[in-house]
């Protein structure tokens, strides 16, 4: 039998790097106050003339009150800073103070200075000041883990970030989506790794004409360089939703914004394609460079020809990602049925199984595939329906996992969507929904990266103070109570440091 794409639903159309730390800014640190620990004891104070400083307070403090001459300069120190106040970090106290005092953190206080002063020089002053102050620091920002591009068209893309928005005439379900939003804040692509898109071709929209690099047809006779789009768009449309540049001002945003992405074009129209050229193209790309393949078509026969070729592909490390099909089957369609493959279905924004997405025992992941908005010719965006429109989905996914990690076998990377998948139907795995809708966020993270020490997927600050704050021998047992110790040697010291540092970013 010959068939062709996951035949999309046309509606009416509607009109990575990591973030550098800097002040007063997303992975940055604040300008108008600084954080310090007291030594015990030790508080403060304000001296005859009315400056602010620290005094020792109590027996504890005994070392410090007879140096009385700290307490001056650190006077003079603090009104060059013009310090306007020291306050308690912790005001609301703690219900249990016992466990906070052995903490020390009774002994936390927050300097406010002048907006916009150079608070990392001041730290690195307070620092002379040992006796009174066990550590001075900056107070990082940080906010909502999460970055939303500034496409002016992004609010239509409900299964990039759902808030409820009624796409459609159907209100939403918020959190119904991808979870991509807060891998964007650390992620964003390899521009090393190529995605080919097997379809009806690709028009080079100015979404994604900058990434396109050369393809190739092979439904022609004889097979040429024209890879141009030949369906209602339908390559075009599922290259955006993998791969259409984010944050760029313009349009949309697809999941992965710095890959490189290939054409190959295997149909001369929507239907009526032979499994044959699907096959010669699956074997065109994995012989040039492609990492990961998206087949948002479907068929029906499964040759063992179009098989051979799936498992020439998956021999050599490349991904596939397929559309389970749109005909409500309780079989998914080929090549998505195979082993080799990643079975995409269909959801809603509602965050429910569309009802003409094919099911069955080989399904994989839910995505969204109802009303998604994406790129239409050279410049234009519209919305399409369909498993087609899901697949794009976990392949753009798949190419930020991988870039995470290139190491990462098609068998790894299918395993890391189904544990991380969001959970649909009956617990666990079911055949109307596979095991559940895909969680980008969950994927991309789940990927472990050395020095990663909170798991945030990011190497950054917060990662290095909890090296240093673990520095020395490791507790027993030893590595597993020893999350620091990066080269499992039980001792958390410049060797982990290294490693930590190696990996920043």
């Amino acid at each position: 039998m010959l068939c062709g794409l996951a035949c999309p639903v046309a509606p009416a159309a509607a009109g990575g790097d990591v973030l550098a730390a800097a002040p007063d800014g997303v992975a940055g640190y604040a300008r108008g106050h600084i954080i310090i620990r007291t030594r015990p004891g030790v508080g403060p104070a304000v001296l005859a003339d009315r400056r602010i400083t620290l005094q020792g307070k109590g027996s504890r403090g005994a070392a410090a009150r007879l140096r009385p001459g700290n307490s001056v300069a650190l006077a003079d120190a603090l009104g060059q800073w013009q310090v306007t106040a020291i306050r308690p970090l912790f005001e609301n106290g703690f219900a249990h103070p016992a466990r906070a005092r052995r903490l020390g953190l009774d002994r936390y206080w927050r300097l406010d200075v002048a907006p916009g002063s150079d608070t990392p020089a001041m730290v690195t002053e307070l620092g002379r000041f040992g006796a009174l102050i066990e550590r001075a620091e900056l107070d990082g920002l940080g906010g909502v883990a999460e970055m939303i591009p500034d496409d002016p068209q992004f609010g239509l893309l409900w299964g990039m970030h759902n808030t409820g928005q009624v796409i459609g005439n159907q209100p939403g379900t918020p959190g119904a989506d991808i979870n991509i939003t807060p891998a964007w804040e650390f992620i964003n692509g390899d521009p090393n790794l190529v995605l080919a898109v097997l379809d009806a071709g690709m028009d080079a929209h100015l979404e994604i004409a900058g990434r396109m690099i050369p393809g190739k047809n092979v439904a022609a006779a004889p097979d040429n360089d024209d890879t141009s789009d030949v369906c209602i768009s339908h390559g075009t449309h599922v290259a955006g939703i993998a791969a259409g540049q984010g944050s760029n001002g313009i349009g949309v945003a697809g999941v992965d914004w710095s890959c490189r992405i290939m054409p190959v074009r295997v149909l001369n129209d929507c239907s009526g394609n032979p499994e044959s050229w699907l096959a010669e193209g699956l074997i065109w790309a994995t012989d040039n460079g492609a990492d990961v393949i998206n087949m948002s078509l479907q068929y029906f026969q499964g040759t063992t020809a179009l098989h051979d070729a799936v498992r020439y592909a998956h021999g050599q490390g490349v991904v596939m990602i397929a559309a389970a099909g749109n005909i409500a089957a309780t079989q998914v369609a080929f090549p998505a049925r195979w082993p080799e493959t990643i079975a995409v279905g269909a959801m809603d924004n509602s965050g429910s199984r569309w009802s003409s997405s094919s099911r069955g025992p080989n399904l994989d992941v839910m995505a969204p595939g109802v009303d998604v908005w994406s790129l239409d010719g050279a410049a234009g965006y519209k919305f399409l329906s369909g498993t087609s429109m899901a697949t794009p989905h976990v392949s753009g996914t798949i190419a930020l996992v991988r870039s995470r990690d290139p190491n990462l076998t098609p068998d790894m990377l299918k395993q890391i969507i189904q544990d991380t998948a969001v959970d649909m139907g009956t617990p666990g795995f079911d055949n109307e929904t596979g095991y559940g809708w895909l969680d980008a966020h969950a994927a991309i993270v789940a990927v472990p990266i050395l020095g990663d020490l909170d798991g945030d997927g990011v190497v950054a600050v917060p990662d290095l103070l909890m090296l240093l704050a673990a520095w020395g021998a490791c507790p027993q047992p030893c590595p597993s109570a020893c999350t620091a110790d990066i080269n499992a040697s039980c001792t958390v010291d410049v060797a982990d440091l290294l490693v930590l540092l190696a990996n920043w970013g």
